[in-house]
C-alpha cells in the first residue's frame, strides 16, 4: 500500500506539472500571439512574426507569423525562414569578437565624435542622435553606436578583416560573408549583408544561456559552447541589460518593468522603399533567463512608428509583462 500511495503521490506530482507546464505554453502563445497582432495592426504593418523559446532547450514554446493579405491579416509562418538584414541586433556579435580576441576590455572607452564619423572610407553616423564625445563599450550596445563599433572593428581587423569575418561566420552559423575588407566596417554594425532569424537568435539564446549555443530551427540541435573566455556571455548580457535600462535606445519602453526582468536589443534597418523592418531579441527573468524572444516586423513607408523600441520592443514587453503576472 506504501509503495501505491508513493506511486499515486509521484503520478499526481507529475501530471500536475505537466499541466503547468501546458497551462504556461498555452499562455505564451496567447499571450503573443494577440501582442503582434495588436502591433501589427495599429502600425499598419505588411508582415511580423514572434517567437518564444525556452532557454535551456531551443523548445519553441510560442510562435506567430501574420502577413497583410487581402484586406486582413492572415498566417504565415514565411518570415522567420527568410533573410533580413540584422543592423543593430550585430553590434553585440561584433562585440563578441572583440572580447574573444582582447581587442578591448567592455569598460574600454572609444571617441565617437558625437556619433558621426569617416572611418577609413565610409562615413559612418549613428541613426540615434548622439551629442557624446566618447562611449564605454557597455554604452555602444545600449545606445547602439554604429559609429562605435566600426571603428573599434575597424582599428583592430582593417590588416587581418578575415579574423573578424570568420567569427562572425562562425557566429551566424556559417553564413558566408565576403572576405572583404571593403566591407568590414558595414558588417560591424549589420549593413549591406542579410541572415537568417534563427542564427542570429541561435546567438542571443547563447548569451542567455551562459555561453551554451543551441542551433535552432523548428527542430533544436545542440551545439558546443559558443565562446572560448566564460566571462564573454556574462559581459554582453550586461550590455543587453543597459539597453533597457538608464539611456539605452528602449529604456522608455520598459520604464515600469523591474531592472531584474529583462535585458534585450533593438534593431532599426532602412528598407530600399524608405519603410523599416524592425526586431528586437531578448530574454527574461534577467538573472537566470528561462525564456528567449524575437520579434520582427516589416512596417509599410506610412507607418505611424518607424523604430524598435516604439514597435518591436513593445511586443517584447507584453508577453514579459503576462510571464510576471501569472508565474
Amino acid at each position: 500500500m506504501l509503495k501505491l500511495a508513493i506511486f499515486i503521490f509521484f503520478l499526481f506530482v507529475n501530471l500536475q506539472s505537466f499541466s503547468q507546464l501546458k497551462l504556461i505554453e498555452n499562455n505564451f502563445q496567447a499571450v503573443t500571439e494577440a501582442s503582434l497582432m495588436k502591433m501589427l495592426r495599429a502600425q499598419g504593418a505588411e508582415k511580423g512574426f514572434a517567437i518564444v523559446i525556452e532557454t535551456a532547450t531551443g523548445k519553441i514554446m510560442a510562435f506567430s507569423g501574420k502577413k497583410f493579405s487581402g484586406q486582413k491579416f492572415v498566417t504565415d509562418s514565411a518570415l522567420i525562414n527568410t533573410p533580413f538584414e540584422p543592423g543593430g541586433l550585430m553590434t553585440p556579435i561584433s562585440l563578441a569578437v572583440l572580447l574573444e580576441d582582447k581587442k578591448i576590455k567592455i569598460d574600454d572607452t572609444i571617441k565617437i565624435n558625437n556619433g558621426f564619423e569617416r572611418i577609413g572610407n565610409t562615413l559612418v553616423k549613428d541613426n540615434r542622435k548622439n551629442n557624446k564625445s566618447s562611449l564605454s563599450f557597455e554604452q555602444v550596445v545600449a545606445t547602439s553606436s554604429n559609429v562605435g563599433i566600426a571603428k573599434a572593428v575597424w582599428n583592430n581587423y582593417q590588416s587581418t578583416p578575415n579574423l573578424f569575418l570568420n567569427s562572425v561566420n562562425t557566429y551566424l552559423l556559417k553564413e558566408n560573408l565576403l572576405n572583404d575588407k571593403s566591407k568590414l566596417i558595414n558588417y560591424s554594425f549589420g549593413n549591406q549583408f542579410k541572415t537568417f532569424p534563427f542564427a542570429i537568435l541561435s546567438f542571443y539564446n547563447g548569451i542567455a544561456n551562459n555561453g551554451k549555443r543551441i542551433e535552432l530551427s523548428f527542430q533544436p540541435i545542440k551545439t558546443e559552447r559558443a565562446f572560448i573566455n566564460n566571462n564573454t556571455s556574462g559581459q554582453i548580457k550586461k550590455c543587453l541589460q543597459a539597453v533597457c535600462f538608464g539611456q539605452g535606445t528602449a529604456a522608455n519602453s520598459f520604464s515600469d518593468i523591474p531592472l531584474s526582468s529583462l535585458a534585450g536589443k533593438t534593431a532599426t534597418t532602412v528598407n530600399i522603399d524608405k519603410s523599416t523592418t524592425v526586431s528586437f531579441i531578448g530574454f527574461f527573468p534577467f538573472d537566470q533567463p528561462l525564456y528567449t524572444c524575437m520579434i520582427l516586423i516589416k512596417n509599410k513607408k506610412i507607418s505611424p512608428y518607424t523604430y524598435s523600441a516604439d514597435v518591436a520592443a513593445p511586443v517584447f514587453k507584453e508577453i514579459v509583462k503576462s510571464y510576471l503576472e501569472n508565474k
